[in-house]
């Protein structure tokens, strides 16, 4: 169970890493044009739904949202392990948890990396006077109220998602050594 765990991880983090790709302004012929617009899932990019067609999306709330995805689940976690506890008494509360959201983090932590830093990445209009987001054109890049916005959102995501990830892992390989000695 834990290799075919391990498998998943490494393919889930292959298949998100190769949807990085799609920030390039290539353009890409088929067949990888449908598989990198199928990508574009997994790295929380929800273009491909379409959801502009039923309700109209302000970018602000959406970089938002995208932020407090993760957290959001991980509570989601929290509450089945102390749910969990509750039928299974045996269970312990703080690794079953740290292993749930270890993996989880593991799995989506690229996708988390790619929507914290996407208000960072702009391109510049003709004329090099002004620069727009790349994912959102009509939001200039540190020259609008709606990118320190979005830049304020990312900071709290970056806060929330990959610093504490981190955090942990160079925590856990300072003590390794003292762990197997």
């Amino acid at each position: 169970a834990i290799g075919v765990m391990v498998s998943f991880t490494c393919l889930f983090t292959a298949i998100q890493t190769t949807g990085v790709y799609l920030s390039l302004n290539m353009t890409w012929k088929e067949p990888l044009a449908s598989l990198m617009k199928a990508m574009s899932l997994l790295t929380f990019d929800l273009s491909l739904v379409r959801t502009e067609c039923i309700m109209s999306i302000n970018p602000i709330p959406a970089q938002f949202f995208r932020q407090l995805i993760l957290p959001a689940f991980l509570g989601y976690v929290a509450v089945v392990v102390v749910v969990k506890r509750r039928f299974q008494p045996e269970t312990q509360l703080v690794p079953q948890f740290l292993n749930s959201a270890g993996s989880i983090l593991m799995i989506f932590f690229v996708s988390v990396c790619i929507s914290v830093f996407n208000p960072l990445v702009c391109y510049g209009h003709p004329g090099h006077v002004f620069a727009s987001m790349r994912s959102n054109p009509s939001v200039l890049c540190f020259d609008s109220p709606e990118h320190a916005a979005m830049l304020g959102a990312s900071a709290l995501g970056f806060v929330l998602n990959p610093l504490p990830f981190l955090s942990v892992v160079i925590f856990a390989v300072w003590r390794y050594p003292r762990y197997i000695a």
